[in-house]
């Protein structure tokens, strides 16, 4: 007997990184970027993750934690894009 039940796939975001973020990401330990490049791939599948924070003081921000570090990003649903703009430590991210 078949199934007539289709798989269905989750949804794919394309992850993009902004210039300043990708220059955060330089002054990040080796040991710690490895976790954040994690993360920040997890964000692809599910934007919106257990922990997530919607931003009070920036309209459409979020923010996911890895370790010590703030991954702060915007999701475009229309276009599928996760915008990552900013990364670093609680102190530094949060100005």
């Amino acid at each position: 007997m078949e199934s007539n039940q289709t798989e269905t796939r989750p949804l794919i975001y394309k992850v993009e990184l902004t210039k300043a973020a990708e220059k955060q990401l330089e002054n990040i330990p080796r040991t710690e970027l490895k976790k954040i490049a994690k993360r920040i791939d997890k964000l692809a599948e599910n934007p919106f993750p257990s922990g997530y924070e919607k931003l009070k003081a920036e309209e459409g921000i979020y923010c996911v934690i890895q370790g010590d570090y703030r991954i702060l990003y915007s999701v475009y649903n229309g276009k599928m894009t996760i915008l990552v703009v900013k990364i670093g430590n609680r102190p530094e991210v949060y100005r």
